[in-house]
């Protein structure tokens, strides 16, 4: 498990050591790999913030909401993930990294982590209405599938109870 965030620490530089290593280290087990990369927000320490931090900056300026859950050191970053600037570096890094992996022989499973909190249905962003949650939850599945449906990778879609049930009209997601 890691993250967008930890693979393109700057703009367009992409870091894959750390995948290398572990499909290198659990192929020579014999083993099959599942990819679970991060590339919104996640509640475990290791990818609290799976989109980069420089998307946030200028001259970027995604926008987005911190929570605290349970203390301050648990922050979260829910990213706006309506935002095009978001959506147009969202989709090359899937690109960067299907490029990369999805020949890859033991690649067997692509969990997609890409959208709300924890990677599930549920999200700590607030969108407009139903038609907007769906239609943005439905273009980031999309974009993974594009991306990683080839030589017989399966992909993983986590579907559980949405916690922040509401959108932004009172419309509910559960």
């Amino acid at each position: 498990q890691t993250s967008w965030a930890q693979i393109e620490r700057t703009p367009g530089v992409f870091d894959w050591s750390l995948i290398d290593k572990t499909i290198e280290y659990w192929s020579a087990l014999g083993k099959r790999i599942n990819f679970r990369i991060c590339t919104d927000s996640l509640s475990l320490p290791e990818v609290y913030f799976g989109a980069p931090q420089w998307l946030y900056e200028a001259p970027y300026n995604v926008s987005y909401k911190e929570y605290a859950y349970g203390s301050t050191v648990n922050v979260t970053r829910v990213t706006d993930l309506t935002d095009p600037i978001y959506q147009q570096y969202f989709e090359r890094f899937l690109e960067k990294l299907s490029e990369r992996y999805a020949d890859c022989p033991y690649l067997e499973t692509v969990d997609i982590r890409g959208f709300g909190q924890w990677g599930e249905w549920h999200s700590g962003h607030s969108f407009a209405d139903m038609d907007e949650r769906i239609a943005t939850l439905s273009y980031i599945v999309d974009k993974y599938v594009e991306a990683f449906d080839k030589n017989g990778i399966e992909l993983l879609l986590s579907c559980s109870w949405d916690f922040q049930g509401s959108n932004d009209d009172g419309s509910s997601a559960v």
